[in-house]
């Protein structure tokens, strides 16, 4: 299911981020890439500035991407004027699954080999603020458990989601989320490959099973 919450899955968000930029390089990649990035057809330049990735003015085009400041026609909204499901009572216990365990898992923000963790929005900026002075190289090599071909846009990547949880969710960035791999369902392990936009999930974990 490539276009996750609307346009704001994982992949589709880089196109959004690509389009937000103003000019040739993207201050999102990392220092020494240049490429193309393709999603669902579309090509977008893929260049780093020659001084590299700013995590400020990356935040910037993820701000222009995620459409903050669209009308909003439902009562409660997140970003681009979407309805962001209502909260409630399940808010207190944040699951989230998909991009954002593997993000946590490969930066180091959880231990790589479990299947779930705790963590909070502000690590994945505190991660974004750090990374995203690194080169292309530096970045390889500090974290080996990154696939090689997300490498050049950790840096997006991270501001994305850190915007994601926090302006586009509402999130306190110190709150605690949860993030998992797999959902134990009875005796079985489910792998939670939600899209992004369900991502998360704002239910307990047995209202979540019921719903499955």
């Amino acid at each position: 299911f490539h276009f996750s919450y609307l346009h704001y899955g994982a992949m589709a968000a880089r196109g959004e981020i690509f389009k937000a930029k103003n000019g040739p390089v993207s201050y999102c990649m990392l220092r020494g890439f240049i490429g193309k990035y393709t999603y669902n057809g579309d090509k977008y330049d893929a260049i780093a500035s020659p001084t590299g990735a700013a995590y400020d003015k990356c935040k910037e085009d993820v701000t222009k991407a995620l459409k903050l400041s669209a009308p909003c026609e439902a009562k409660n909204c997140t970003f681009n004027g979407v309805w962001n499901g209502g909260g409630g009572a399940g808010q207190a216990d944040l699951y989230a699954a998909s991009s954002f365990y593997y993000m946590a898992s490969r930066v180091g923000l959880i231990d790589s080999e479990a299947t779930s963790g705790k963590t909070t929005p502000a690590a994945y900026r505190a991660a974004a603020e750090k990374i995203c002075t690194l080169s292309l190289e530096e970045a390889k090599a500090a974290y080996p458990k990154a696939r090689a071909t997300d490498v050049p846009y950790l840096c997006m990547d991270l501001v994305y989601q850190y915007s994601l949880l926090v302006d586009g969710f509402g999130l306190e960035p110190a709150k605690e989320i949860t993030v998992v791999e797999k959902v134990k369902h009875g005796e079985y392990f489910i792998e939670a490959k939600w899209p992004l936009g369900e991502a998360i999930e704002a239910v307990s974990p047995t209202k979540r099973l019921h719903d499955a």
